[in-house]
């Protein structure tokens, strides 16, 4: 009934349809782990074009297939592609261990003057009261930075034992944060009408966060945790302040805000307010004091008695530079790799005439690459360096070393060097990645992308890549991913068959996986780098992603689709020719195919095609690859459709609608050809009642539906028989 019917009147209600839709997850989202040129390494990067491949990871390598396999899917589908650039890890569950690097160089200030400087540490400091940095400017006297704070303290002034009713309160806040309630209950105690001190204190101390609580036996005390201005203690009210007679609140004292938390402003501000004559910043992240005066004249000396929790070092002195360059900015590559040290980096004067601003050019073995006209050293202007070009350059990044004055950097030129790609001792665990507290690398940096479908390590044909890939799918992803695998190059038909067999024991370990020989032959994008033959040698796994982005995006329900078939479903169009030619002859395919290997061949007068279908698993539940991504598509989807069911009460309401909503989507995949059968009741069933939901489930907080599906199976062998017509004899 409507809220308002107060007086007569036509109300609309809307009610919430009877079959709740379900919208079906993404298919065609694939990802691909490999070695590029440059772009972010361990981080999954949203690929739409080949264009924007090069733009993020640069360009072809001789020795490492994951450009040209990328160029391959383009060519062939349009699907949603993540790339993650891998390199080599110390430990592969630590990022920090990666050991690729930036090409560096410096740009300079004009040859100035430069002050004394002494860095220590990094803020935060936890510090003690009392704690100093002591120095001496140009020899002079000692100046000393002291660094102060107490905690504040509140004391009851009831006379105890205190005359209590039950569930009396006190309202309490710690620090100006959120305010807190203490209850005195009578269980709590051994009489309400007589607590004693140290029953109101333990009381106190089991409810209050953030404090200190005790007593002396007479009075309770309430301490801030906090040390320093921050800290405070307010008795707020309650049915049993006036009974503790606590003070009013009083702010706490001391010259920072947090003896436990000293940041570098606090430092900043008590150090120059000891010595006009210094400068404190906290340039790369660590504090540093530098004098006011430049030249040869200026020294800046650490003193005995300065706390070593700074970072400084006692007795430490240094002396100003009369006249020499100073590094303004660190120019790096913008990621890792060998491929920045053909950068140069060009200052020029602005074109805008100002004195104060300055041009920068990018250039790659002498082409000019990008240009920034107008850039300011000062970090509040639209144009700072700094901000500007790492906003925009798809080469490089700049650092500010944040020289006092921020002045304009030297007209130069810098070439950048030191890169490294990290490829040195490279293996099968920087392909297939970790996890650790500080992040994910290789084939793991693939986590982040919820919706991805299919996966693959281009070019990297070895066992051990081959079960981690199925060990991902079929495991990591919960069975929700599926796995194309390439073999190794050069094979014939039995070697192929014995490293698929025998080698990396693949017959048989999952159906969330294929394989695909041999390797194909597309054409040369780049004599330069891979020689002056028309074609290369690519591993498949490229095309063969792309292939099945073609097919599901062909049609709605294109991933019931076997992407295989000499029509358009599983043309090649990139591949021109193939590794071992073997593959032509019926013979050939007649070995491998029963061994799950798919063949890609071709016949008279045909472009080259995907010749099989098949999963890894024979016995499985779903063993052709159009099966098991259409379950996968609708567990996904089936998964995340459902979600409204949580948390609502579970009953056989409930239960209906679970029904209801499921054979509302599966009837949807049945006529976009999932199952065998076009009649709803042979092609799928879905279980959700009392026959698969007790009442130990529903005690358990749990309900579950069972799809049964009849998927399709696709027509691998085609026989025509052929008789006489005797009839008229």
């Amino acid at each position: 009934m409507a809220a308002n019917e107060l007086s007569s009147k036509v109300s609309v209600v809307e009610i919430p349809p009877a079959v709740r839709q379900i919208q079906g997850a993404a298919t065609a989202v694939f990802g691909m782990v490999g070695v590029a040129e440059r772009g972010p390494i361990g981080d999954a990067t949203l690929i739409t074009s080949f264009a924007e491949y090069t733009k993020h990871f640069g360009g072809y390598l001789a020795d490492y297939h994951l450009a040209q396999a990328v160029r391959a899917f383009f060519a062939e589908g349009n699907g949603q592609l993540y790339v993650v650039r891998t390199a080599h890890y110390a430990d592969a569950d630590d990022p920090a261990t990666l050991t690729a690097a930036r090409s560096t160089n410096t740009l300079v200030t004009p040859g100035d003057a430069t002050p004394a400087r002494i860095s220590g540490g990094a803020a935060p400091f936890s510090l003690d009261t009392g704690d100093t940095i002591v120095f001496s400017v140009d020899g002079g006297a000692d100046k000393t930075a002291t660094f102060t704070g107490a905690a504040e303290q509140q004391q009851s002034a009831g006379a105890f034992p205190l005359d209590l009713e039950d569930a009396q309160t006190l309202l309490i806040t710690m620090d100006g944060g959120s305010q807190q309630t203490v209850t005195f209950n009578a269980a709590d105690v051994v009489d309400i009408d007589a607590v004693t001190a140290i029953e109101a204190t333990s009381i106190i101390a089991q409810q209050l966060e953030d404090a200190k609580v005790w007593t002396d036996g007479t009075d309770v005390f309430i301490e801030s945790e906090i040390k320093g201005s921050d800290s405070s203690v307010s008795i707020d009210g309650g049915t049993a302040s006036a009974s503790f007679a606590f003070a009013e609140s009083v702010a706490g004292a001391g010259s920072v805000a947090n003896l436990a938390a000293v940041t570098a402003s606090e430092v900043e501000t008590l150090v120059e307010a000891a010595s006009a004559d210094v400068a404190v910043d906290e340039s790369g992240g660590l504090i540093r004091i530098s004098t006011v005066d430049t030249g040869i004249a200026a020294t800046l000396e650490i003193k005995a008695g300065s706390a070593d929790v700074f970072g400084f070092v006692e007795g430490s002195e240094e002396t100003g530079a009369a006249s020499s360059s100073v590094d303004l900015y660190t120019v790096e590559g913008k990621t890792e790799g060998t491929y920045a040290d053909t950068l140069t980096v060009a200052v020029s004067a602005a074109t805008s005439g100002e004195t104060g601003r300055f041009n920068l050019t990018v250039s790659d073995s002498g082409v000019v690459q990008e240009t920034y006209a107008n850039l300011s050293p000062d970090s509040t202007d639209d144009r700072y360096a700094v901000d500007f070009v790492n906003d925009s350059s798809d080469l490089i990044r700049l650092t500010d070393l944040v020289v006092a004055g921020s002045p304009r950097p030297d007209d130069q030129s810098k070439t950048l060097a030191s890169g490294d790609d990290g490829l040195t001792d490279l293996d099968d665990n920087d392909f297939l990645g970790g996890t650790g507290d500080s992040g994910k690398t290789g084939l793991r940096a693939l986590d982040l992308v919820l919706d991805l479908t299919v996966v693959a390590i281009p070019g990297r044909a070895t066992a051990a890549v081959a079960s981690g890939l199925l060990t991902y799918a079929e495991t990591t992803r919960d069975g929700e991913v599926f796995a194309v695998i390439d073999v190794p190059s050069g094979q014939n038909r039995s070697e192929v068959i014995t490293w698929v067999e025998t080698t990396a024991s693949l017959i048989g370990a999952s159906e969330q996986g294929a394989v695909y020989w041999p390797w194909v032959k597309v054409s040369n994008p780049s004599k330069t780098i891979f020689g002056s033959e028309d074609t290369i040698t690519l591993a498949p796994s490229g095309v063969i992603c792309g292939v099945m982005a073609k097919v599901d995006g062909a049609r709605p329900g294109g991933v019931y689709d076997p992407p295989a078939g000499p029509d358009s479903a599983g043309v090649l169009l990139s591949v021109l020719g193939v590794e071992d030619e073997a593959v032509l002859e019926e013979a050939t395919r007649d070995l491998i195919y029963p061994k799950r290997i798919n063949p890609i061949t071709t016949s008279p007068g045909r472009s080259y095609y995907v010749d099989g279908s098949r999963t890894l698993k024979s016995d499985g539940n779903f063993p052709n690859i159009n099966e098991r991504r259409g379950v996968n598509f609708i567990k996904r989807s089936a998964r995340t459709g459902l979600d409204y069911v949580r948390f609502k009460r579970n009953g056989p309401s409930l239960r209906a609608s679970v029904r209801r909503t499921l054979r509302s989507f599966l009837n949807t995949q049945m006529q976009r050809g999932a199952f065998s059968s076009e009649e709803p009741e042979d092609a799928f069933q879905v279980v959700c009642d009392e026959t698969n939901n007790s009442t130990a489930d529903e005690f358990a907080g749990r309900l579950t539906a069972k799809m049964v599906l009849a998927t399709a199976k696709p027509a691998e062998f085609v026989v025509i028989e052929i008789t006489q017509d005797t009839r008229a004899l």
